[in-house]
């Protein structure tokens, strides 16, 4: 009988060490994952490559709205031409449209320097952060410790 709990007592002490060595892994993938969110993060996330089609998309909007700027305040300068300023109501709304596409013009610039900066904060900062965290909770289980933070 007492070969046998002797047994049971190997084979718990030989899971545990599997369990042990999966954490193991599982902290080692977690501190390659950090290293190569920041190393490798950075150049991806500030490549012109990376951004190109997003770059070319609001490149295209940024033109329409340029144009509408454009064709609208032209439009407003030769409607205010007419004689008697009976069509100035009509020129001074067509203006408006202007003002309103150069908010959308800044919006749009503004979202092209937006995207960058967020990709740029995910990978350099979020993912290493989180990852890290989750690096130290692994350590925790491994340890058998209790972190308490204030409760």
């Amino acid at each position: 009988m007492l070969t046998g709990m002797g047994q049971m007592k190997d084979q718990d002490h030989c899971q545990t060490g599997k369990k042990s060595t999966h954490k193991a892994a599982i902290i080692l993938v977690l501190a390659i994952l950090i290293a190569v969110s920041i190393i490798f993060g950075k150049t991806v996330a500030s490549s012109s490559k990376f951004h190109a089609n997003r770059i070319a998309y609001l490149e295209e909007k940024r033109d329409n709205a340029k144009a509408l700027i454009g064709g609208a305040n032209v439009t407003a300068f030769l409607i205010s031409m007419i004689p008697d300023d009976t069509a100035t109501p009509n020129a001074n709304q067509i203006a408006s449209i202007g003002k309103d596409s150069l908010i959308i013009l800044s919006a749009l610039t503004a979202e092209q320097y937006m995207n960058a900066f967020v990709i740029m904060l995910v990978t350099t900062c979020i993912i290493p952060i989180l990852t890290l965290l989750a690096t130290v909770w692994m350590i925790n289980l491994i340890l058998g410790t209790d972190l308490k933070f204030r409760e």
